[in-house]
Parts: C-alpha cells; sequence; structure tokens
C-alpha cells in the first residue's frame, strides 16, 4: 500500500506505501530550481532547504479525526450503531465548542457523524475515552514521536502533556485542535489505521547500487507495531469510503472507483493566537481495492477565497489518483450505485471541515 503525502504552493503532497512506508512521490512548493539556487536570497533558500512535510508542524483539523475515529472504535468505547445528538455546540467544562454547522446536526449515528463531519460527536468520542486511553492510542500512533522517515530535519508532533488536559482540551482534541503533528506523522497514523492497523517507518530511498550494479543499501519494510485491531481498520475505511461517496469528500470522487478519505480545514496561528482569515485546508484520500493501493495526503496553506478542504484539497487528490489509475491502466469498475452518486450533485458548501 503507498501513501502520497503533498505540499503544494504554500501547499503540499506525499505518496507513500501505507502497507510498506515507501514513499513514492513527495513534493513541495514553492521550492527552487537545484540548478538555479537562490545565494542572493538566503532568508528564502533556508526557508526552502527544509521539507515542510518532515520539519514543520501544523494543527491538522478534521482529518486528524481518522485517528480519533480509530481510537475511540478500537477502545470499545464507541460502536458503530451508538447515537449522537449534535445541537450546534456542547458545552465543556463551563465552556460552548460549537460545531461547524451552527445549526447542529441532529440525531445521527456515528457514520453519519464522520461522513458530516459533526464536531459534536468527535468530542463526546474523547471524553468517552479519557485522556490517559486516548493519548496511550496516540503513542502507539506514533504521534509523540519523529516517524524515523530516512530524510534530515525530522521533528515530532506537539500535545499538552497529559498530566495538564482539562476535559475541554480533550474535546478539542477530538476533532482536531489543541495539537500540532507534521504532515508525514498524520499521513503514516492515518495509514496504520486503515492498513489493518499497524505503524509502518516511511522511507525515500528503496535500494543504492554502485557502478558495478551491485545493491549496497536497500530499505525493507519495518513494521513497527499494531495499534489497532484489523477489524477495527475494516470498520473504519468503510465509514471513510462513505465520506466520498456520501459525505464532505464528493470532491474527490472518481466514477467507477473506491476512494475513502476525510477532509480537513484547519486555522491557523500567529504569536500564539489564532490568525483571522487564515486557513489550512486539506484532504487524505486512499484507495486500497483497485489494483493500486495508494494514500495522499494534500494541503494548501493559506487558500485564496474558498477555504474548505472539501472545495480546495479534494479536487486535487482525485487528480492525483486519476494519474495514478492512468499510469498503472487500473480500469474502473462501474457499478449502478457509482453511476447514480457521480450523478448526484455536490454542494460543498453542505459541509465545512
Amino acid at each position: 500500500y503507498e501513501i502520497s503525502l503533498g505540499l503544494v504552493g504554500s501547499e503540499m503532497c506525499i505518496r507513500d506505501s501505507y502497507s510498506t512506508g515507501g514513499i513514492a512521490a513527495l513534493c513541495e512548493y514553492p521550492s527552487f530550481d537545484l540548478n538555479d539556487v537562490p545565494r542572493d536570497d538566503l532568508a528564502t533558500l533556508f526557508e526552502r532547504s527544509k521539507s515542510k512535510i518532515i520539519s514543520t508542524v501544523y494543527e491538522p483539523g478534521s482529518t486528524f479525526k481518522i485517528l480519533t475515529s480509530a481510537a475511540a472504535l478500537d477502545s470499545g468505547k464507541v460502536r458503530t450503531s451508538d447515537r449522537f445528538y449534535c445541537a450546534g455546540s456542547k458545552v465543556v467544562d463551563g465552556k460552548k465548542i460549537r460545531c461547524w454547522k451552527s445549526k447542529g446536526h441532529g440525531s445521527i449515528d456515528f457514520g453519519q457523524g464522520v461522513e458530516s463531519s459533526c464536531n459534536c460527536v468527535f468530542m463526546e468520542c474523547a471524553l468517552r475515552m479519557g485522556t490517559n486511553s486516548f493519548y496511550d492510542y496516540l503513542s502507539k500512533f506514533g504521534l509523540s514521536a519523529k516517524t524515523g522517515v530516512d530524510m534530515t530535519g525530522e521533528t515530532s508532533g506537539i500535545f499538552i502533556d497529559r498530566n495538564l488536559v482539562k476535559n475541554v482540551d480533550l474535546a478539542r482534541i477530538g476533532f482536531g485542535q489543541a495539537v500540532a503533528l507534521t504532515p508525514i506523522e498524520l499521513a503514516v497514523a492515518a495509514s496504520a489505521a486503515i492498513n489493518g492497523g499497524e505503524i509502518v517507518t516511511p522511507y525515500l530511498l528503496k535500494s543504492a547500487t554502485d557502478a558495478s550494479g551491485r545493491v549496497v543499501k536497500e530499505n525493507e519494510p519495518v513494521v513497527k507495531r499494531r495499534v489497532i485491531s484489523r477489524e477495527t481498520s475494516e470498520k473504519l475505511a468503510k465509514i471513510l469510503y462513505s465520506v466520498v461517496t456520501e459525505g464532505s469528500g464528493k470532491g474527490a470522487y472518481i466514477n467507477g472507483y473506491n476512494i475513502g478519505g476525510k477532509t480537513g480545514t484547519a486555522q491557523k496561528y500567529e504569536n500564539g493566537a489564532i490568525a483571522q482569515g487564515k486557513y489550512i485546508s486539506s484532504f487524505i484520500g486512499f484507495e486500497k481495492y483497485a489494483g493500486c493501493e495508494a494514500i495522499a495526503l494534500f494541503l494548501v496553506d493559506e487558500p485564496v477565497g474558498a477555504y474548505y478542504g472539501s472545495i480546495v484539497a479534494a479536487p486535487y487528490v482525485r487528480e492525483i489518483f486519476e494519474g495514478i489509475f492512468s499510469y498503472y491502466d487500473v480500469s474502473p469498475e462501474i457499478t449502478d450505485e457509482s453511476e447514480r452518486i457521480a450523478a448526484t450533485p455536490f454542494n460543498p458548501y453542505e459541509y465545512e471541515f
């Protein structure tokens, strides 16, 4: 299985095998031509000489809900049949935390909560697990340490110390706020959530040979540990497929293919405060059954105009997979259901994150 993660234009993109950890493609923009290094502008040179994919943390927003879902289901604190009520906000520790949909989602089951990216559902998931259980899962997902990718300059995520976490913090972490990750951490963790439950070490270099053709270095897949059960992983993957066919990820839908994924729209911070009007829009998508098993993360830093991940990032992930299917000559699996979905108008403003 391959992971695609990316950062492009103040936006981003990698592809890495989510079963093996092998990174098939990684790109960032803006960058510079190695044949024309901007040595006359040291600030630009230093800024673009490091990979933001491995060295910069950001608040992931709703793409993080993949991990909350995995932990909640695996812990047994939440079942797919559970129902939740969203009135547009939830009061925790005396503070009102709003769902993105101010009028609320009403009574919904867990799958519908994921499809519509309801913040109230994920606050409840985190609170049911409690700080220690939730943090134990996040640690197993590798979010408190570096992934070990074979690139220099990697950093690790930032979390509130578990001993200092209040319920209001825990609720926000449940839907991807009050936490910061590197993009590659999120890609690797999300891969484990859908690959059967195993964390793998990502790597760029597959092999190296000397002048005689002898292999002098070769990277093999390394499974670090199991995070969730295979059964939980399979349940979650089915829900994430429905996000693309029925929910906020319809912008990534390709007729005849089974794409799964999750949108994300996160606020940015400057000098410790929310930067008004500045967002990171993202979509993480995967294709598991049509012959090309890959996961792709696409981030857009400070989009101009529309900023929802469903509008800004999901269509680019669709283009990535269209290119993959074309390159590997993967034929679509046309069904009546796929034709119905393709014919259904998508209003991205029905969804936020």
